[in-house]
């Protein structure tokens, strides 16, 4: 298995080759994120990058309709805001994103691209009608994985945003070293799968089978543990058949 420094180097390459902009950058960094951690491109998705300085806090927004064919029973919308290298600089950078976001769908903020107007009528249409189905989702990718004090104040600006926008706003981040953890726990040959303790009391059911009780918190914990290490809750349901399929495949 690829150690993860050769991985990150790897995975960063086509999207810092060439001396890019800083916009550009940003926008290479959703785009690559979106399609390895998502399986979501262009070809299946509408994908809107946002111009630099006038994009209200908002590099990528993604569409997603629902499709009830595919398993999909809301209208999602995904808002990235890319943060590689040193556009990052920890939970301050989260905590000014984000108010520029809450400004931007709160139609506070002045001198927004003609992209990024068109995109912010468009959310605040769906915002005001969503159905108890659909989802607003605002995501960070990151070159590294955020740390403890950085997912607080993630976890604060979910509040914040459910307070302003309802239930349907949920925060989340994804970083590099995320891709890398759901490459190891798939390959069935590498020794370094993640463990995490979860405590529960066993019961054997006849020769063959055993029963497991776990209260709510202990679940919880575990739960949390998992994010934590991985930096990603979703790999616990990989081998879940949609999970597995894709937002996107039939």
């Amino acid at each position: 298995m690829i150690e993860f420094s050769d991985f990150g180097s790897q995975w960063l390459e086509d999207v810092v080759a060439g001396s890019p902009s800083t916009t550009e950058l940003g926008h290479r960094f959703a785009e690559q994120m979106l399609r390895d951690w998502q399986e979501v491109e262009n070809a299946t998705s509408e994908i809107i990058l946002c111009d630099g300085a006038g994009n209200g806090g908002i590099d990528a927004a993604v569409f997603i309709k629902a499709d009830d064919a595919e398993g999909l029973e809301g209208d999602n919308w995904i808002l990235i805001q890319s943060k590689h290298g040193h556009s990052y600089s920890g939970a301050d950078t989260i905590g000014l994103e984000a108010q520029k976001l809450f400004a931007t769908l709160e139609g506070k903020r002045e001198r927004l691209s003609s992209l990024s107007n068109e995109l912010v009528q468009r959310l605040k249409t769906f915002i005001a009608n969503a159905g108890p189905k659909d989802h607003l989702d605002y995501v960070i990718p990151t070159s590294g994985r955020i740390s403890s004090e950085e997912q607080e104040y993630l976890a604060n600006v979910e509040v914040l945003g459910k307070a302003k926008f309802g239930s349907l706003f949920s925060v989340d981040s994804v970083s590099v070293e995320t891709l890398y953890n759901k490459l190891v726990e798939a390959d069935a040959t590498t020794p370094r799968g993640l463990r995490v303790r979860l405590k529960t009391s066993v019961a054997s059911s006849g020769e063959i089978l055993l029963i497991g009780a776990t209260p709510f918190t202990d679940m919880f914990k575990f739960m949390q543990e998992y994010k934590s290490s991985s930096g990603d809750l979703d790999l616990l349901y990989e081998k879940n058949v949609r999970k597995f399929l894709g937002i996107r495949r039939r």
